[in-house]
């Protein structure tokens, strides 16, 4: 899971010396003093973004190579893509899902950006896959707050 803080220094570049302009570059020169402190190099929380996921699945035919993993595949590709009509409003926006790991961390309302897969992998005679390897790559819908991650882990 990747979870990203957006941080800035609002302050860069703003100063006394700023203010008066050549004068004080100057006035730098001649003193080896500078009209910068500590204060414009501050840092601001100017919000995060909702954490990201990249998640490799394994699919292997222990029976039915269609069912177990072309069939699982065409499902994650269904669930990411939306249903638009021709040439009319209405349609359906791809599916949210929810991330159930270790049957203890629920994550939900979790948006699939991107799936990919081999189309080289191994098929049966059928022309179904025999394994695959899907690198799905997932993005929340909101950001988390410190409360939500203490009981997430409990």
């Amino acid at each position: 899971m990747n979870m990203a803080q957006n941080w800035e220094a609002p302050f860069t570049g703003m100063s006394m010396g700023s203010v008066a302009g050549a004068f004080s570059g100057f006035a730098q020169v001649g003193t080896e003093t500078t009209s910068v402190a500590r204060w414009n190099s501050l840092m601001v929380w100017e919000g995060g973004t909702p954490p990201t996921f990249t998640l490799p699945v394994t699919f292997i035919a222990l029976f039915d190579p269609f069912t177990e993993v072309s069939g699982a595949i065409a499902a994650l590709s269904a669930m990411i893509s939306p249903e638009l009509k021709d040439a009319s409003i209405g349609g359906r926006i791809p599916e949210r899902v929810t991330l159930n790991i270790g049957r203890r961390i629920n994550i939900i309302d979790v948006a699939i950006q991107d799936i990919s897969f081999d189309l080289d992998a191994p098929r049966d005679s059928n022309g179904h896959f025999l394994k695959n390897t899907v690198n799905l790559q997932l993005t929340r819908s909101s950001i988390y707050n410190s409360s939500d991650i203490v009981r997430a882990f409990q």
